[in-house]
């Protein structure tokens, strides 16, 4: 297995998006400084979603009509992800280590996403995201993300599924 997950909660009525994270926030503040403001910081990484899914997000709980997670995972060092496409949001915070990625530089339409075999021409840019950084990936944005020398702890929040491609 390429990662540990630890499954914090089912996201089941309606959203309180600050009480959602206020709950993760107690299960992960051993990761941060004894002075942040990560609920701040995590709900304003929220509202920079596209504004369509925020808002189907913060009306059924749901992203692209598939049922969402907050969930910590473990991936070990030395792990690559498989290329994928998202399938519903996703928001990331990287609680220890780095998390490395090839971003694909476009979106692909959500109509596209489940005939999709190999991505079309374009250009993928290399980030490294580290302790602390968030991350927001929309509906039909590709990328593989990657450890090396450690191993990564993140918070997230995703659907728990992506379109995996097995070409460039």
């Amino acid at each position: 297995m390429k990662f540990e997950l630890k499954k914090i909660y089912k996201i089941k009525k309606a959203s309180n998006i600050e009480k959602d994270i206020l709950v993760c926030y107690k299960l992960i503040k051993k990761y941060l400084p004894k002075k942040n403001n990560f609920i701040k910081l995590w709900l304003k990484k929220f509202k920079k979603l596209k504004l369509k899914d925020y808002n189907e997000f913060k009306k059924t709980n749901k992203s692209n009509n598939k049922s969402m997670y907050y969930d910590i995972i473990t991936v070990k060092k030395n792990t690559s992800l498989n290329l994928h496409i998202h399938t519903t949001i996703e928001l990331i915070y990287v609680l220890k280590g780095k998390l490395y990625e090839n971003r694909f530089n476009k979106i692909i339409p959500r109509n596209k996403i489940n005939y999709i075999k190999t991505l079309p021409k374009g250009k993928f840019a290399t980030k490294i995201n580290k302790k602390g950084t968030f991350l927001v990936n929309d509906i039909g944005s590709a990328h593989n993300s990657y450890t090396r020398r450690e191993k990564t702890i993140l918070l997230v929040l995703w659907g728990r599924k992506h379109k995996i491609l097995n070409k460039v």
